[in-house]
């Protein structure tokens, strides 16, 4: 399966309770990956350092979590797995040119990597 995805966000709907990542996530980016995976027909996904590899459909409370670099090995294994269990063949990933995006990129292509999925960066402007 292909699939377009770009990392979680700091900036979230603080509503209680559970919201789908596409609705708690609310970062200009996040907007224009929900706009682009939706002319181009592809699932969104997110990458979280809470949650690892997430359907945007995926329910979760709100949280407040930036993955550091110090955290991409350990969380390697879980988004391999979770890439593989989805059947993902090919990830579009939205990032942008900025060192804050760093540890999601490592994470993501290592985990690409390991479970043989082609890993194509877009660059947001």
């Amino acid at each position: 399966m292909r699939i377009l995805c770009t990392i979680c966000s700091k900036s979230k709907n603080e509503t209680p309770g559970l919201l789908p990542a596409r609705e708690r996530y609310t970062g200009k980016h996040v907007i224009e990956a929900v706009r682009a995976a939706s002319r181009r027909g592809l699932p969104l996904f997110f990458l979280s350092g809470e949650y690892g590899f997430i359907s945007a459909d995926t329910e979760i409370p709100f949280y407040d979590h930036y993955l550091h670099e110090s955290e991409v090995a350990e969380l390697t294994k879980q988004v391999t797995e979770q890439l593989t269990k989805k059947e993902i063949t090919e990830v579009f990933f939205y990032t942008e040119h900025d060192e804050s995006w760093k540890p999601y990129e490592d994470l993501l292509r290592a985990a690409s990597s390991k479970a043989g999925v082609l890993l194509c960066l877009v660059h947001l402007e």
